[in-house]
């Protein structure tokens, strides 16, 4: 979970924020070749309205970053993971440790404002209580010891909700398995079909963790036809979910079928 607190080199503020958030997602890492990107890798842009994604530290739209030199810093200084400066509205996500770290951070109902000065665009968040807020998310993956300072709030005392981790990276990335599955989806409506693959493998949005790195996303209507992809047994079913939209708190939370397959010894 994120910590919003003090700022850092020079930021001195403290905004309101609301900590936590992260559901129920299986995560991991991923190879740093592809995943390094200013631009989102892999995922349709349009699927997720007001997230905004860079895994490097300068990408174009950020206000800066800047190296932490712990000798600029008193002895036992405590590193938050993300600071506001209350007189600038700067937003900015830190990173002390010595490896690759995720950031996700939603920014709440105001206005959140690029290098430029330009409003990023608004994404809108409902919760399983069918409350439903516009927000901006930030997804971050950020170098050893680097501050970047991500964007400006136009209120500093926005309500924020973060979840900030290591990165784990994948350990084999390009592995694969001989076993051929079918399709999970079935007719719409009477059609079968199109559907988009709003992220595919390696995808920028949530899947550069090792624990699903390989998964693959589609845009479908409710009421869409599950099927289950092979002959096996049901091992695990959730359901209660209701919420959609891009907040942090919602972005591992799903509903889902999970299947043990009839392999043969392959194990899948």
């Amino acid at each position: 979970r994120g910590r919003v607190d003090a700022g850092m080199g020079g930021y001195k503020g403290k905004a309101k924020a609301k900590k936590g958030g992260g559901g129920g997602g299986r995560r991991g890492g991923s190879d740093p070749g592809s995943m390094t990107s200013a631009e989102p890798h892999n995922f349709v842009a349009e699927a997720g309205p007001g997230c905004i994604i860079a895994h490097v530290a300068d990408p174009p739209w950020a206000l800066g970053s800047e190296r932490i030199d712990i000798r600029d810093y008193p002895k036992g200084t405590q590193f938050p993971d993300l600071a506001v400066d209350p007189g600038s509205g700067t937003l900015s996500v830190v990173n002390a440790q010595t490896e690759h770290r995720v950031c996700y951070v939603t920014v709440y109902d105001n206005p959140v404002l690029d290098r430029v000065g330009t409003p990023f665009p608004f994404g809108r968040t409902t919760d399983n209580d069918g409350v439903t807020r516009r927000c901006v998310t930030f997804i971050l993956l950020v170098p050893p010891k680097t501050i970047v300072h991500a964007a400006t709030l136009t209120d500093a005392s926005s309500e924020i909700d973060s979840d900030v981790q290591d990165w784990c990276r994948h350990p084999a990335p390009d592995d694969e398995h001989p076993l051929v599955i079918g399709f999970p989806l079935g007719a719409s409506e009477g059609k079968p079909g199109p559907w988009l693959c709003t992220q595919g493998e390696g995808g920028s949005l949530t899947h550069f963790f090792s624990g699903n790195l390989h998964a693959v996303d589609f845009r479908c209507d409710e009421g869409t036809e599950l099927l289950a992809v092979g002959a096996g047994t049901v091992v695990e079913v959730s359901q209660d979910n209701t919420l959609t939209g891009v907040a942090v708190s919602n972005l591992f939370k799903w509903n889902s079928v999970m299947i043990q397959l009839d392999t043969e010894g392959d194990g899948a």
